[in-house]
């Protein structure tokens, strides 16, 4: 896996300590003590891939759909955050902690294993659809810097699809 170096707030600074069966057992972050955390990013994007130099779309309401690597076709909203964000990171003009403003709702494959359940809380997405412990569908209405919503990527595959909140 490639790793990215993603500044955050020393704040909104967390670890995953927790091992699921189904899940790797390792962190997809490691706190570097320097005020950074590294993400082992699942599906890894060169800057120099085709899909960095893609075109947007113009969709038929009228908003532009950026490009979406293969791996997150399924989640339309958050595959052109991931996409986008490992295209542009560390070029001049992308700013990682622009506020996200369109929100974002996930709906599960199945329920959030302990990794993904404690990225979601963090990042400060909301059960919507029951109870926390059994939750299928996130809620995230929010703003929160891009760098923050790149702590889901590694966990895709657990992600069914997605939408945004705000996007009118």
């Amino acid at each position: 896996m490639q790793t990215r170096y993603i500044l955050l707030a020393l704040g909104a600074l967390s670890l995953f300590g927790l091992g699921c069966a189904n899940t790797p057992a390792a962190s997809p972050e490691t706190d570097l003590g320097d005020g950074r955390i590294a993400v082992s990013y699942k599906y890894p994007i060169s800057p120099e891939a085709s899909i960095c130099s893609a075109e947007p779309t113009r969709l038929d309401n009228g908003r532009e759909e950026k490009p979406i690597a293969q791996p997150y076709v399924r989640i339309r909203m958050l595959g052109q955050v991931f996409t986008e964000f490992q295209c542009r990171d560390g070029q001049d003009g992308f700013d990682p902690n622009q506020p996200y403003d369109l929100g974002s709702s996930i709906r599960l494959k199945d329920i959030a294993s302990p990794q993904l359940y404690t990225a979601l809380k963090d990042i400060g997405y909301l059960c919507a659809s029951g109870p926390e412990a059994g939750c299928m569908t996130w809620r995230l209405e929010q703003l929160v810097p891009l760098h923050m919503l790149m702590r889901l990527e590694p966990f895709v595959d657990e992600m069914q699809s997605d939408d945004c909140v705000n996007c009118g």
